[in-house]
């Protein structure tokens, strides 16, 4: 699936389901939708920490910690997780672009279809009764994302919830009627 459009039988279409909608995000639109918070928090994390690496380099020789002592490695390694972990936030939009080209929604008259291709290729599928309410969130410059799911990663335990939909597409409403046509009436 990466870097091209999955065929029928990659999205495991069967012969008797008819494709109703097809289409893939507008990459902006998908980009500012998913990553561009998560951008400026990985920014916003990077700046803390080099400014504060700045500040503890720039005190007296007597008030510095020693790097290279027991208490200044764990420092130093933490310090190196946090500013690794925020870099990946901060470039979260230039890998978003990559994901976003790689991704096509299908709609079916039996299930819904998100196909992503980068970084490794993954399938979800949704079939009726896993649609728990259509939520349309449109941009100003005419683009719409269109959530059908609500998800609680594992991982956060309810923490945080994950919508799950077709983000930064042009025919919103168009794939909106095609759905409650589909599985609602």
């Amino acid at each position: 699936m990466t870097n091209m459009t999955p065929t029928e039988a990659d999205l495991g279409i069967a012969e008797d389901e008819k494709v109703l909608w097809r289409g893939k995000p507008e990459i902006k639109a998908y980009i500012r939708q998913r990553y561009v918070k998560t951008s400026i928090i990985g920014i916003l994390v990077v700046a803390v920490i080099v400014l504060g690496f700045d500040e503890v380099l720039s005190r007296p020789d007597e008030e510095t910690i020693n790097l290279f002592s027991r208490d200044g490695a764990v420092v130093l390694v933490s310090t190196g997780f946090i500013l690794f972990m925020g870099l990946i936030a901060a470039t979260s939009v230039i890998w978003g672009r990559y994901e976003g080209a790689a991704t096509d929604y299908v709609l079916t008259d039996q299930r819904l279809i998100i196909a992503k291709g980068w970084p490794n290729e993954k399938l979800f599928v949704y079939p009726p009764y896993a649609i728990g309410g259509l939520n349309v969130e449109k941009s100003r410059d005419g683009t719409a994302s269109l959530y059908f799911r609500d998800e609680t990663p594992i991982y956060l335990k309810g923490i945080h919830r994950k919508r799950v939909g077709f983000e930064g597409i042009r025919d919103v409403d168009d794939v909106y009627r095609l759905i409650h046509e589909s599985f609602y009436e």
